[in-house]
Order: structure tokens, then sequence, then C-alpha cells
């Protein structure tokens, strides 16, 4: 009679056999518990904010309110670029205000830094003046750590209001001029200020004043106001600083027309400076700017 198949080739086990199938069965359910316990750690390590190094996290947004709705240049072309640069970097958020005269405390509160594309300097500007509370709610929201920024006519307005002018810096006086839009060098005055660290000169084509109005500021960048171009002949400020109680001011007078903001040069003194007057740092790089040939 056959065997079963299961049943050949076997004896029975002896006590050394049964003992050493025990000690074999037993290494196994040790590794394979601590391959358990190993695998459940790594789970909850996965699952435990901070259990793990974990990337910085990026800074918040740069909150900015823009001034606009009324200027005596092109604000429905300008103000959409400066938007567009700015949100452009990554860095900031930006919604447009075209009655800034309508603006209180609560609104300020709302953001970092107020940038203007906006004056009162039109003949037939349908805004003249600011009311009252609303002008000390602005002065309080600089004064109190928030930023101003202008951008080239942006500061023209309020010509009595001592104030304004001081946080503004510079802006169109009695004794301002310009001639034509033409190319020119802008230079870096201050390499060691924030805002132009690792900016390098650039040119651009841009109406360039002179004589402008002069007030307590910084001058950061200048450029050379050529007689053969209806200047001064000499350096004229077209980016500069000023502080007003804990808040801070940056002035750029370049961006006549959207093709001068076309330039590098102008877009990272924009960008740079409102973050600077927002925070009082600057995390965005330095781009290269068009050289001078």
């Amino acid at each position: 009679m056959k065997k079963p198949l299961s049943t050949l080739g076997t004896r029975p086990l002896g006590r050394r056999d049964r003992l050493w199938r025990s000690a074999i069965a037993f290494s196994r359910m040790t590794v394979r518990l601590m391959f358990g316990t190993w695998l459940a750690g790594a789970f909850v390590v996965w699952l435990v904010p901070g259990c793990l190094p974990v990337a910085a996290a990026a800074p918040a947004p740069v909150r900015v309110l823009l001034f606009s709705g009324q200027n005596n240049h092109d604000w429905r072309q300008t103000t959409p670029k400066i938007q567009a640069i700015l949100t452009a970097s990554k860095r900031f958020t930006v919604q447009i205000t075209e009655r800034p005269d309508l603006c209180d405390a609560a609104t300020f509160a709302r953001f970092d830094v107020i940038l203007s594309d906006w004056n009162a300097f039109p003949a037939d500007a349908k805004i003249k003046e600011w009311p009252e509370p609303m002008r000390r709610a602005f002065l309080d929201f600089v004064r109190n750590g928030g930023g101003h920024v202008v951008v080239h006519s942006g500061s023209s307005s309020f010509m009595e209001w001592t104030d304004y002018r001081r946080l503004c810096g510079s802006g169109w006086g009695k004794d301002t001029g310009h001639g034509p839009i033409h190319t020119f060098e802008v230079k870096i005055a201050d390499p060691d200020h924030p805002i132009t660290r690792g900016l390098e000169p650039f040119r651009i084509t841009d109406e360039l004043w002179h004589r402008a109005e002069q007030q307590p500021r910084k001058v950061l960048a200048t450029a050379v106001s050529s007689k053969d171009q209806g200047g001064s002949g000499g350096d004229e400020p077209v980016a500069m600083t000023t502080e007003f109680g804990r808040g801070r001011g940056f002035i750029l007078l370049l961006g006549h027309d959207t093709q001068a903001m076309e330039a590098p040069g102008f877009q990272a003194l924009l960008t740079r400076g409102a973050e600077w007057a927002a925070t009082g740092k600057v995390t965005l790089d330095s781009p290269k700017t068009e050289p001078k040939p």
C-alpha cells in the first residue's frame, strides 16, 4: 500500500527539533513586532506636526491699498500696471480704491501700506481736499507703523498740508519742471539701504523732473538732468525715503507712463520700496537691470 504524499520523507520530531523550531518561530515573531513598531512610529512622525523638520513658511503677503481714480496723468493705464507689477512679484495683494476720500481708520486697518497713484493736481479735479476725519485716520495709520508709497506725481496734492508734505518728501513744487521724455541712466546713490542694496545702475525712458520739492528725506537714487534735454544740468533725486512717526515712506518720481514702468529697474525699485515701506525689510531678490551700453 502506497503512503500518502503528505507523509513521505517525514519522521517523528524529537525534543531538539521541537526546540529549534520554537526558537525560529519566536525569532520571526520578534522581527515582525519590531518592524511593526518601527512602521507605526514612522506613521506617527509623519502625522504629528513638528516631529520632522519642515521648510520655513512663506511670509504673509504685504497688503497694499492703491489710491487711484484722479491724476493729471493717465491713471486708467498706470494703476493697473502698478497692480500687475506688484502682484507678479508674488509678495503683495493689491486692492484699488478710486475714492480715497471715503476711506477711514477701519479701511486702513486692513492694509500694511498705502500706495498713491492719485493726486488733486488737475485744474478740473473733482476732489480737491480730503475730509478732516479721513486725514487724521490716514496720518495715524502711517504714524503708527503703516507704510506709504508715492509713484511719480502721486504726491502732487495738498501743498498747504504740512504733515502730508513731510510724509511725501518730494513732489511737484513751484520751481519744478521737466524736459521731454528721453532715455537716461539712474544711478544708485545709497547702495547700503535695503531697497537699493544689490541694485545696479539702469537705463529708463521716462520723464525726469528737476528741482522737485525738497522735504527732509534720504536720497537712494539719482539721474543727471541733462541741459540738452531741457534739464537743470545736475543730479536730480528720483527715489528717496522718509520717516513719519513709526511709519516709513518711499517716493519714486519715475513712472510717467506704462512704457517707463516696463523698465526692470523701475519695477525693482517699486516692489522693493513697497515691501520696505510696509515691513522695514526687503526679502525680494535684486534683479539684473539693463546696464549702461
